[in-house]
């Protein structure tokens, strides 16, 4: 990130993907100048980037020639398509051929210099110019070719989340689900480009996205979307929780809207008793598991590449040749890095699935390899609901629902670990204790094991180590070591719950 912390540094391929937090605003990318970009000097050039004055201009000029000259070129290269189009015998081809413009070959090559422009240059500059701008040309591409033989349609979503068009969003996406191509040119409702279906309830059962043959692209936007909201609602919360008996109900009204970030958020959860928004929180956690489970149907390599965005993200291949998880992946994470609360809601999710894991696997007294000893990160869209929890308590962390629940073993920190339980029972592992030779009757000795940890739940630190062969922990000294820090932190010689 550069000095102001302001715009994203596009010579990095990972950080041109990573915005700054917050709504989107008109900033100067050398310090924390910004505003509504009437007093902002904008650049010539590339239209893209805003200076405070003309002395910054010139020393971001280093950085920022490289990509300036990019978009100028793909602007040029755009301009001499619309003329070739515009020279073509139907010369009024932008009124006579709407909606036809790919089937016509001497229109396409104007579609792809526009597509490129937007994919490859506005996207990465991940200002509020070059957004807007990104998403103006991707309604037109759409308005003038309703196959979107491109895919104009998987960007759209997340460039109207990063600008707060919420409701356009749901819309947007609902309308392509139900009457957009799923793997068809099939032409989408022609209502869609005109803009007549509006307004749909984002509280809805989200069934359109609940097929396996559903847009990848629609699924994570819809999820982003969904926890933007669900931040919103903890906001709320705290707000009350905090200033509910130190400021007049009037005023604290008034305080709730500084908390909210979706245009959405004000008309769900102004002025909604406790009852009614925890409803809502928890229709919004029961929504965002359902698609989240979908995620993982439809690619499920996406939850991983979320979580460790670096290697998908930093990389010069070319979209057309990514996998498509990881060209979701550029399209939306920045809107992701933007929308305050939603990554930290995930990486707490992340930490009660890995807390999880590690303590059914030790309770299980089993020896996992390194490769098993990383749980499915597509299992964390079931431990969200914790990580809301999280978010509005402000006591101890050692009190905090997640380490109670994993303190006290409570049943629904199970499903997620029943299909891998399921699976283990059907192989041969390694008991704590057991010597080399012993190793080929340990499966014999499972059910005697497990019927001894149910009669003793609580295990010393002197007794756990007793347990463990010495040259297992030798060679697995790592996992041992994360083992203890967790089941034993702050409890000394004390003893632990399985």
């Amino acid at each position: 990130m550069d000095p102001g912390n302001n715009r994203v540094d596009i010579s990095n391929p990972f950080k041109r993907y990573v915005g700054p937090r917050g709504p989107l605003r008109h900033r100067c990318p050398l310090c924390p100048a910004s505003g509504d970009g009437s007093g902002l000097l904008r650049c010539t050039a590339c239209l893209a980037v805003r200076y405070c004055s003309r002395e910054h201009a010139v020393a971001h000029r280093p950085q920022h020639k490289s990509a300036c000259n990019k978009i100028k070129k793909a602007r040029a290269k755009l301009a001499d398509e619309e003329t070739l189009v515009r020279q073509w015998p139907l010369q009024n081809a932008f009124q006579t051929h709407v909606g036809r413009f790919w089937d016509f070959l001497p229109t396409r090559g104007y579609l792809q210099a526009r597509f490129t422009l937007i994919r490859d240059h506005l996207l990465i500059f991940g200002t509020l110019d070059s957004i807007t701008e990104a998403l103006e040309h991707g309604r037109d591409l759409l308005r003038l070719s309703n196959e979107d033989t491109l895919q104009v349609r998987n960007l759209m979503p997340a460039l109207m989340l990063r600008l707060d068009l919420d409701q356009e969003c749901y819309d947007f996406v609902r309308n392509w689900a139900y009457y957009g191509p799923r793997g068809t040119q099939d032409r989408p409702d022609p209502r869609l480009l005109l803009g007549d279906l509006k307004g749909a309830n984002v509280l809805e059962e989200p069934e359109f996205l609940m097929d396996i043959s559903s847009n990848l692209h629609f699924i994570v936007a819809i999820i982003l979307l969904k926890m933007k909201l669900l931040v919103d609602a903890l906001s709320i919360k705290a707000t009350r929780k905090v200033l509910r008996n130190r400021l007049p109900l009037e005023l604290l009204d008034h305080v709730e809207t500084f908390v909210l970030r979706s245009p959405i958020s004000p008309k769900l959860f102004l002025r909604k008793s406790d009852f009614d928004l925890a409803k809502i929180r928890f229709k919004l956690i029961y929504h965002i598991q359902r698609l989240g489970n979908n995620l993982w149907e439809v690619d499920d390599d996406f939850s991983m590449h979320l979580f460790y965005p670096h290697e998908a993200l930093d990389t010069k291949t070319h979209p057309e040749f990514l996998p498509e998880s990881q060209r979701a992946l550029r399209y939306s994470y920045a809107a992701f890095s933007e929308t305050e609360g939603v990554l930290p809601l995930l990486w707490d999710a992340r930490e009660c699935l890995l807390q999880c894991h590690s303590n059914e696997a030790i309770r299980r007294r089993r020896f996992l390899t390194s490769q098993e000893n990383m749980p499915d990160l597509n299992d964390v869209w079931v431990f969200l609901h914790h990580a809301m929890l999280n978010a509005t308590y402000f006591g101890p962390w050692s009190e905090r629902p997640s380490e109670l629940a994993i303190r006290d073993g409570r049943e629904d920190w199970k499903p997620a670990m029943e299909v891998e339980a399921e699976k283990e029972e059907h192989k041969t592992w390694p008991c704590y204790g057991k010597h080399d030779h012993d190793h080929d009757h340990d499966h014999l000795d499972d059910d005697e094991d497990d019927e001894e940890d149910d009669n003793d739940s609580t295990l010393s630190l002197e007794e756990w180590r007793s347990r463990i062969n010495p040259q297992d922990r030798e060679n697995n000294k790592e996992f041992y070591d994360f083992a203890e820090r967790l089941l034993f932190a702050g409890e000394g010689e004390g003893q632990f719950f399985y």
